[in-house]
């Protein structure tokens, strides 16, 4: 009986040990998009780590047609290399690629969101051959590159991340946005904007504009922090029935996300005191959405 409690317990142990040596932080990934386009001449899909000073200009020319002497420069290839994504040829324009995030999966191996974003059906579309690429600056950190690809939303993948903006053609496209929640009254009097980010920044503000709510509290669950945040807007108190509707929703090619808003009061009864509120989920990028009132709509 003592022997079979010994090997018990040396499992329980041994187990205990391999989470610890999982359970350890990986290393993080500093990587920043150095250059991208939609007009490449590679034909078909590839992958590149490029680690010299000459296998880039060699490449850059493979990649754009331009001599090696236009290369960019500035990388310091003691400390940094870069890795390309070129997608191959499309047969029209519409097509981007972006990289979502960077991140260790193991000790080794480093997993690379990207998406390939295609034209929006319905849509108008350039009718000529684009091959869009994109050229990460990377930090040395030993770990090996898995290139995988994710879907425009990002809800597939994991990770812990903010999202940058592909390359595409106009300078500004619509903002991929859902609606939480929306309604007539909060305890939020006064007109203001919130943009939240984590887990903590929402419930703080749940106790203040819907204290004892577990009907809003329950929303909180669906979101996804590492690749989301919350903006709420609130139109602070009205005189009569009024709602909060989104006149715009972009992002432009630097990440900055631009949100106007108005108040609809065209169906509102008079004398019914309200304080309208409208939370909406956007995909988390790298700067605080810019977010604004605009007047002549929907009165």
């Amino acid at each position: 009986m003592m022997r079979v409690w010994f090997v018990f317990a040396t499992i329980i142990l041994s187990c205990f040990a391999m989470g610890q040596v999982h359970g350890q932080a990986l290393p993080t990934v500093k990587w920043s998009t150095f250059q991208g386009g939609t007009m490449s001449r590679v034909k078909s899909f590839e992958t590149r780590v490029i680690s010299t000073e000459g296998t880039w200009q060699t490449y850059w020319t493979k990649l754009t047609g331009n001599p090696a002497s236009t290369a960019p420069k500035g990388i310091e290839w003691a400390k940094e290399e870069l890795w390309v994504i070129a997608a191959g040829e499309r047969q029209s324009g519409g097509y981007n690629i972006y990289v979502r995030s960077a991140r260790y999966v193991d000790a080794r191996n480093i997993q690379v969101e990207y998406v390939l974003t295609t034209p929006h059906s319905g849509g108008v579309s350039t009718q000529v051959i684009t091959s869009p690429y994109v050229v990460l600056r990377v930090e040395r950190s030993g770990g090996t590159p898995q290139f995988v690809r994710c879907d425009d939303f990002g809800y597939n993948m994991g990770g812990s991340t903010v999202l940058l903006p592909p390359y595409y053609e106009d300078s500004e496209r619509p903002l991929r946005w859902s609606l939480m929640d929306r309604g007539p009254y909060s305890n939020v009097t006064s007109e203001r904007v919130f943009a939240l980010a984590t887990r903590r920044e929402f419930s703080s503000y749940l106790n203040g504009a819907f204290p004892n709510n577990e009907e809003m509290a329950q929303l909180e669950r669906d979101i996804r922090w590492d690749t989301e945040m919350v903006v709420a807007i609130h139109g602070g108190m009205e005189t009569r029935l009024t709602s909060i509707e989104i006149d715009r929703a972009v992002v432009d090619q630097s990440g900055r996300v631009t949100i106007t808003w108005f108040e609809d009061s065209g169906r509102g009864v008079n004398s019914t005191r309200c304080t309208p509120y409208l939370l909406m989920r956007i995909p988390r990028y790298t700067t605080v959405p810019n977010v604004r009132k605009v007047y002549g709509r929907g009165m």
